[in-house]
């Protein structure tokens, strides 16, 4: 049983491609609260680059009372495979 066919704009149908793997599989993630880390934004963000994460998102969250609001910085680590771990290429 394979993929349910898809009409393309020209009348013809055509296999769905195969999904390809998960991406998020591939990184490891870290969220901080950046008002719980106890050191300055712009020190904080240099330790984490220096230890190979990418700050890739950002988040204001607001909270129920007001003015209250939580700022999260998300990062990711690509995943080392096996030989990675060992030999630096």
């Amino acid at each position: 049983m394979g993929e349910a066919p898809t009409k393309h704009a020209g009348g013809g149908s055509a296999q769905t491609p195969p999904k390809k793997g998960n991406k998020m599989q591939n990184y490891t993630y870290s969220v901080f609260d950046i008002d719980r880390v106890g050191m300055p934004e712009d020190e904080f963000l240099n330790k984490m680059a220096h230890e190979g994460w990418d700050l890739f998102l950002i988040n204001n969250e607001p909270q129920n009372e007001y003015p209250g609001t939580i700022v999260k910085f998300y990062f990711r680590k690509k995943k080392l495979s096996f030989l990675e771990q060992f030999f630096d290429f």
